[in-house]
């Protein structure tokens, strides 16, 4: 499994900034940075969305919320050529910048009292361990962040082109209020909707859900990254009447389905409970950029509302039981990464 390249750690201060230590260059030939700070002025903060303020703050106030969590983290890979297999195409690989120090945050100097939300400074040539590099110019790179906020999901995904100085501004249009450019908002990730439930046998029941598209899309290149965006959806049981789950870590949840196409098209899985249960369903979105492999949130979205199952499950109308033909999900099988 590719392990995510983290942007986050404890916040503590009052601006937040990524910046990068001395780049390591054995890798990539030039550094080829990352940036929602452009060269041209003005800069796109970050924040996610239960944060969000239009501009910065009046009167900064030790402890109030930060624009982003410990939770934050992100990998990014260049379009046609990313490859989630450890040493192969170009993107950030397996590089654990919290390990490294490679980027960091860090706060204002004493008395600097305004909190705009965070900046993104990185590069290919950041750290060895990245995969490849982006080597001309008009490429598209795309950066997925992701963050949590109880028991919300929440991303963004940015794609940008790199200039002729190979660097990729993720900079957005408009502004934040504050004379700033526009902001990098993650939005919260849609759970599964349920739109029907059947009994098939005793203790078995047929789910018929529905995974809505992406938000937070930043597309400033015409690059569509989320083209091919696929999920899988994962399921946890818990004693009948028992509160939700509430971690979003996947490997606290069962993986029911091999990754299918987002949409708004109906999907069909079949899920057994050997005694009384409630079900909650959640989903992990994937980026596919090679036949073998993906990038994703590699956690999982908000619970989807509750499902009875088990020998005593409430029976649902009929009317209610989507038809068969519609389009059927792939059954469980090995994770694709």
């Amino acid at each position: 499994m590719v392990r995510p390249l983290r942007l986050g750690t404890a916040i503590a201060f009052t601006a937040v900034v990524l910046a990068i230590a001395t780049p390591a260059l054995a890798v990539c030939g030039s550094y080829g940075p990352l940036t929602s700070i452009p060269q041209s002025g003005g800069r796109s903060y970050i924040w996610n969305e239960d944060v969000f303020t239009p501009q910065y703050f009046d009167h900064y106030v030790y402890g109030y919320t930060p624009p982003v969590t410990e939770n934050l983290y992100g990998v990014w890979w260049r379009l046609g050529t990313g490859n989630p297999v450890e040493g192969l195409g170009d993107d950030s690989g397996t590089f654990d910048v919290i390990g490294s120090g490679a980027v960091y945050f860090y706060g204002p100097s004493p008395g600097y009292y305004t909190y705009y939300g965070g900046l993104l400074f990185t590069g290919w040539g950041a750290n060895p361990n990245i995969d490849g590099c982006v080597q001309q110019a008009d490429s598209c790179t795309c950066l997925l962040l992701v963050d949590q906020t109880g028991d919300h999901m929440q991303m963004a995904l940015l794609a940008a082109r790199s200039d002729a100085t190979l660097t990729t501004e993720f900079a957005q249009p408009g502004t934040d209020g504050g004379g700033n450019a526009g902001p990098i908002v993650l939005r919260r990730i849609p759970k599964p909707q349920i739109v029907g439930v059947a009994r098939v046998f005793p203790g078995e029941i047929e789910i018929a859900l529905v995974q809505h598209p992406l938000p937070g899309i930043y597309d400033t290149g015409d690059c569509n990254c989320e083209e091919g965006a696929m999920f899988s959806i994962y399921s946890q049981e818990v004693q009948r009447g028992s509160p939700p789950p509430s971690t979003r870590d996947l490997s606290a949840w069962t993986y029911e389905t091999n990754p299918v196409p987002l949409g708004q098209v109906t999907h069909l899985l079949t899920h057994a409970c050997f005694s009384d249960a409630d079900v909650y369903l959640a989903a992990e979105i994937l980026f596919t950029t090679t036949e073998d492999g993906a990038f994703s949130t590699q956690r999982v979205t908000t619970n989807s509302t509750r499902i009875e199952c088990g020998p005593n499950h409430v029976d649902m109308p009929d009317t209610i039981r989507p038809k068969r033909e519609n389009r059927p999900l792939t059954p469980r099988g090995p994770k694709r990464r």
